[in-house]
């Protein structure tokens, strides 16, 4: 039987070097023998710590593992015989928990199964092969058996056994699971495990994304080019492959919102198309940010003029709008600069220091906490600047 690669993950990893704190009152992991390579947030008051090298000894790939500490350095789960997986929040982006705080949890010997923001096991483990895509985990069995499991009732919804060997679960939404064909062909489930379009569709495209508003992103090679169009949910093609896709973007952040998607034509401009390909936004920018309730900054820049860099504001129907009105929250706190040092730190929204810049990078707060880089060693802060935990790993893992 294939061996199955059912939740591979492809990451690129920025690796930087890290924090030493000087504070007396913080705390240490110093039970652990070791030093964690990469450290990031796991789900509010844990930490996502990654062991790469022991789990390379042990013949487990170490990315796709990681242990669990809490914010006072003990390890919850030691990254070896008991870990948890990244997973994928809507917008692609690197994630330890679901919106309701569940996580894909594995035992060494046993399988996979999902732990609640508790940490408390609610889906034994069990299972060869795992992902959750917003409030639905697809689990796959050592039988090759699909379970459709929706995590707020944990109950199982479905379960079906393909007709073929899936290499490789890629997404669901809107109730179709897009799966990867021993990696020669995509197709759509349905959640009665029907084919909701079969291979042949899609033979002609290199990659496809899942559904997001009854369209889903298709991809074909063009040079040395990738030209990205849109299907339908009957797998025909409604917006003709000839946007560029940029790799670092990922699959999901080309998925429609409000009926709307930022994409890139072949001279690398930027717009905004709706469901059937009609131009919203012209192609002229250098960029368009994501909207944000319902407003995209457009902005074009010349790079031999900078003084010339233009910014507009567009609603959803593509006319000029104001910016929106400044975050009321006053409890953020946004990464300053100083200029002459080079150091990082962080200010509220009116610009006033909060935390002096005396970090080589301050990452963004998460939950009243954030990691913090200085001279080759990670910490952890509050909002006060108090250092909570210190030393705790060599790198901070960043998904681009």
């Amino acid at each position: 039987m294939k061996t199955k690669k059912f939740f591979h993950h492809f990451i690129c990893i920025l690796i930087i070097s890290l924090f030493h704190a000087s504070a007396q009152s913080a705390s240490s992991p110093a039970q652990n023998a070791k030093i964690p390579e990469f450290v990031n947030f796991a789900k509010p008051g844990f930490l996502a710590v990654n062991y790469i090298g022991e789990n390379e000894k042990n013949g487990i790939w170490g990315i796709d593992i990681w242990g669990v500490m809490d914010y006072n350095g003990n390890l919850i789960y030691d990254g070896e015989s008991q870990w948890i997986s990244p997973i994928y929040d809507s917008a692609g982006n690197i994630s330890f928990s679901n919106s309701d705080g569940f996580s894909i949890y594995g035992e060494k010997g046993k399988g996979y199964g999902v732990v609640n923001r508790d940490n408390m096991v609610v889906v034994k483990p069990g299972f060869t092969g795992m992902k959750i895509f917003e409030k639905y985990c697809i689990a796959e069995d050592s039988e090759g058996e699909l379970s459709i499991i929706h995590l707020p009732s944990l109950s199982v919804v479905e379960k079906f056994k393909p007709d073929f060997n899936i290499y490789e679960v890629k997404g669901f939404s809107e109730g179709k699971i897009l799966v990867l064909k021993d990696d020669i062909g995509y197709s759509f489930y349905d959640m009665k495990g029907g084919l909701a379009i079969p291979f042949e569709l899609l033979s002609g495209y290199e990659e496809a994304g899942t559904f997001h508003e009854g369209r889903a992103v298709v991809m074909k090679e063009s040079g040395d080019d990738i030209l990205c169009g849109y299907i339908d949910e009957t797998g025909k093609e409604i917006i003709p492959a000839r946007y560029v896709y940029e790799e670092s973007w990922g699959e999901e952040c080309m998925g429609f919102s409000n009926g709307r998607v930022i994409v890139s034509d072949t001279d690398f401009k930027a717009g905004v198309i709706d469901r059937d390909g009609k131009v919203i936004v012209p192609f002229i920018y250098s960029y368009i940010r994501p909207y944000e309730n319902g407003k995209a900054e457009a902005t074009i820049e010349d790079d031999d003029n900078p003084s010339a860099r233009i910014v507009k504001w567009f609603d959803l129907d593509g006319k000029e709008t104001t910016p929106p009105a400044p975050n009321d929250d006053d409890d953020v706190l946004e990464i300053t600069r100083d200029d002459e040092s080079g150091l990082e730190g962080y200010a509220d929204k009116n610009g006033k220091i909060v935390i002096r810049p005396s970090f080589d990078i301050a990452f963004p707060f998460n939950h009243g906490h954030a990691l913090v880089q200085k001279d080759g060693k990670v910490s952890l802060i509050d909002k006060s600047g108090k250092v909570i935990l210190r030393n705790i790993a060599k790198d901070v893992y960043i998904v681009g």
